[in-house]
């Protein structure tokens, strides 16, 4: 999991992050909150995704592709 903490040890070790793509089995709650706070933070670019065929926003090749940190 990508804690503030490990955000902050990745930005001192590689330089900024830019793209996080958080995902979660249905794209309902945890991954859609997960996008809400983490777009708060400056320098990151965030979404989300679901893993079950009936997610809201189901995970796709191009979002995969996208992202820098799943």
């Amino acid at each position: 999991m990508l804690t503030f903490r490990r955000l902050k040890t990745y930005k001192q070790s590689f330089g900024e992050m830019k793209k996080l793509l958080f995902i979660c089995s249905q794209n309902k709650l945890r991954s859609p909150t997960a996008d809400a706070v983490f777009s708060e933070y400056e320098g990151l670019e965030t979404d989300s995704a679901g893993l079950d065929r009936y997610a809201e926003v189901p995970l796709s090749t191009e979002a995969n592709a996208w992202a820098l940190s799943l």
